[in-house]
């Protein structure tokens, strides 16, 4: 299993997995054990596949990551480890004898080097990306191994707030962008942009120039792009005790989330937070809200998440074999809200002609990612009305065969026109044979 060689299977990562950790709060709750087979088995359950950061460092407790380890092979998820013993200035062949206490995993997929480092041109310089350098590029060396690096994304409402000069315009993040790709022999592109803590799928022309810059620069380095999905919000890096306010996003939104990033063109999803961060639920007065954020509580319950991940995994996997092997090569939106957030967006591409919306309001529309595959067309069509169906009608150029795929539909017949009746957020896949 190796997510950056298999062009058949589609990474879906959480970040932030589950730890060994000692906690009681002021009122009495102790954290759960979350090493055992339990919680591994609702990540196998979810669909998730990898997990891409644990807050362990094998360096500092070796016991709980090889333990952690052993329960990510058995139930056969990948992992990252992340290791402060690895050091630039060791040698390949020092860095393989290193990672030779964990690298005998098969669930073993590579090293997490850094989250959201910063680099002269973007984000914060406290922690430099060209520090990284020398020890991802040896990292990833490795065939079979990946160093991963998770980006800042782009915040162009952020610029000049506070006076702040962290957040820039467009080149000075494409230049960030682009000096991780080179610096660090990358392997894959990783941001984390999350839509729902500012805007919404009304206002999603930000997240949409996030998509567009990621997919530019995957596309220049040929390597793909992983998003990130949020699941939940009111994060809590600073451990305050602090209200509740109304938890979001809506299922549909994560679905939403999923649907729209592959259209763009992603080849990985990634959840954030796989397992909530404690220090995430803390409430006043010693009180904890566990139901703020995560995939999995961290009281070790499944999270409002869930479901929507489950379902939004059944499809990545339906449609993941096919994407995998596909080229983004044009956005297509109908309607006014996708017209909206993607302006640069077509009304047609190559054999579709033209994309009608047949439920009588326009106002949320349709959002397609068109891809080159195998010297023919496909493409991604997203329903952008999160609460209520649509139906979309393909017109093309001529008859071709049509074959649909989604985790619930898979069909062949051969139109000139093709209806899809499709759920709140939910997409479908179609494939022109000839």
């Amino acid at each position: 299993m190796n997510f950056l060689i298999d062009r058949e299977t589609m990474p879906i990562a959480g970040f932030y997995g589950p730890k060994e950790l000692e906690y009681e709060s002021p009122k009495g709750w102790k954290a759960p054990d979350y090493l055992t087979d339990r919680y591994y088995e609702m990540i196998k359950e979810s669909g998730i596949n990898l997990i891409s950061y644990t807050e362990m460092d094998y360096a500092q407790n070796p016991a709980a990551v090889t333990r952690s380890l052993q329960l990510a092979e058995k139930q056969g998820i990948g992992m990252y480890v992340m290791d402060s013993g690895l050091r630039a200035d060791m040698t390949v062949e020092e860095m393989r004898e290193r990672m030779s206490g964990y690298s005998h995993y098969r669930c073993f997929q590579g090293i997490h080097v850094c989250d959201e480092p910063g680099s002269p041109e973007y984000g914060d310089k406290k922690r430099l990306l060209e520090n990284y350098y020398e020890l991802t590029r040896k990292i990833n060396s490795f065939e079979d191994l990946n160093a991963y690096v998770n980006l800042y994304a782009f915040h162009p409402e952020w610029i000049g707030v506070n006076n702040n000069t962290i957040w820039l315009d467009r080149p000075y993040f494409e230049a960030y962008v682009d000096a991780y790709c080179k610096g660090c022999a990358a392997k894959m592109l990783s941001e984390d942009y999350y839509i729902f803590d500012a805007h919404s799928v009304e206002n999603a022309a930000e997240y949409y120039t996030n998509l567009e810059i990621m997919n530019q620069y995957a596309q220049k380095y040929h390597i793909p792009y992983w998003v990130h999905i949020q699941l939940g919000g009111q994060w809590n890096d600073g451990a305050q005790r602090k209200e509740s306010v109304q938890y979001y996003p809506q299922p549909e939104e994560v679905i939403w989330n999923v649907n729209t990033s592959l259209a763009y063109g992603a080849k990985g999803i990634q959840y954030f937070p796989l397992l909530q961060p404690h220090y995430f639920a803390f409430a006043p007065e010693g009180e904890m809200d566990f139901n703020r954020n995560g995939l999995i509580t961290a009281n070790g319950e499944k999270s409002m998440w869930f479901d929507c991940v489950k379902e939004a995994n059944a499809q990545i996997r339906a449609v993941g074999g096919y994407l995998m092997k596909m080229t983004h090569k044009q956005m297509i939106a109908k309607g006014h809200y996708a017209e909206q957030n993607l302006p640069d967006a077509a009304a047609s591409w190559h054999e579709l002609a033209s994309v009608e919306l047949k439920d009588g309001s326009d106002q949320y529309g349709a959002v397609i990612g068109c891809f080159e595959y195998q010297g023919r067309s496909a493409f991604y069509v997203v329903n952008n009305d999160v609460k209520n169906k649509q139906s979309v009608v393909l017109n093309f150029d001529g008859t071709y065969t049509i074959e649909a795929v989604s985790a619930g539909k898979r069909e062949t017949v051969s139109e000139n026109s093709y209806m899809l009746l499709l759920e709140p957020a939910a997409a479908v896949l179609v494939v022109l044979k000839g």
